[in-house]
């Protein structure tokens, strides 16, 4: 019996594609037959994770565990089903799921047997609208870089993601709504490894969350681990960890205000206001829930479960 990984394709590194090598890995490391297909080659490799990783063709036996995501079409899904394996949906953000249930409203149809998500919103989503029976809660864990705070710059990071064109507003406004913090640097991060990703946000003071429709929201999440004051949106219901006291949230898309947020946090650290220093410790406190000890027993759990329903 193996546990399959399958990666979907994607055009750079994301944190879906960790997640999902970082459960293989904890099976490995704990005596199952775990390894990652990676057929379309989706950067599993600028991840730094220790894991098999298999390319070529692959002949799945009765008996195997193929874990795959929402974004896969139902046809894959099928295709796994007539080969007697079985199969566990990992979902990592519920409003993607038109991809998987395009002639259906819930996963029975497709042949899955288990059904597993990465955020408590997002098993709330398939239960209340009765999309899954059952549904597992696999946290996210974050591992806090050693804090730089000698090399931390007073600059903005910020991952464009889906709002590109919004960061790119929200930049330009800065200046003129904050004329005496226009010499502020400003730190693009997109297309990088993991570890240059945690550097980079070790090294910046704050972090623009340009987050939207998310299913948690990790980005933002990383940053408080890093020690960043964050600023910017939640990305939605998603977000399980936002609170008033762990950064300077404000509503989905309200740019305005989202300058302004950032001018405040500027000068917050500018002047070392208590307010800064007390918002980026409850950052930190944040982060630390999501340990790599509570995701690593989540995940033996579960799968543990997934084996023993199968024999």
């Amino acid at each position: 019996m193996s546990i399959i990984f399958v990666l979907p394709p994607t055009s750079g590194p994301s944190g879906g594609i960790k997640t999902l090598l970082e459960h293989a890995a904890v099976l490995q490391e704990a005596g199952y037959d775990a390894f990652v297909y990676d057929p379309k080659d989706s950067f599993s490799r600028d991840y730094g994770i220790n894991v098999p990783v298999e390319r070529r063709s692959l002949e799945l036996c009765h008996g195997d565990i193929v874990v795959r995501g929402e974004v896969f079409h139902s046809d894959s899904f099928k295709r796994t089903a007539a080969t007697g394996a079985k199969q566990v949906l990992f979902v990592q953000n519920h409003y993607y799921l038109a991809n998987c249930l395009r002639y259906g409203r819930d996963f029975r149809h497709l042949g899955v047997q288990a059904v597993a998500a990465s955020s408590r919103p997002i098993a709330d989503f398939l239960l209340r609208h009765r999309i899954a029976d059952e549904v597992s809660y696999l946290p996210y864990a974050v591992s806090a870089p050693e804090f730089l705070e000698k090399l931390r710059v007073l600059r903005i990071a910020y991952m464009p993601r889906k709002l590109q064109g919004i960061g790119t507003i929200i930049k330009r406004l800065f200046p003129i709504l904050n004329p005496d913090l226009a010499s502020v640097e400003w730190k693009e991060i997109s297309g990088l490894p993991h570890r240059d990703v945690m550097q980079e946000l070790a090294t910046s003071a704050v972090f623009l969350s340009l987050q939207a429709v998310e299913g948690f929201g990790m980005p933002a999440l990383e940053a408080m681990a890093s020690g960043c004051l964050v600023v910017g949106f939640t990305g939605g219901r998603g977000c399980e960890y936002a609170e008033k006291s762990n950064a300077l949230w404000v509503a989905e898309n309200d740019i305005e205000i989202a300058v302004l947020a950032l001018g405040r946090a500027i000068r917050w650290i500018h002047s070392g206001a208590p307010e800064a220093k007390e918002m980026i410790a409850a950052g930190r406190r944040t982060a630390s829930r999501y340990s790599v000890e509570a995701r690593n027993r989540a995940v033996l759990a579960f799968y543990n479960q997934v084996i023993a329903s199968s024999r």
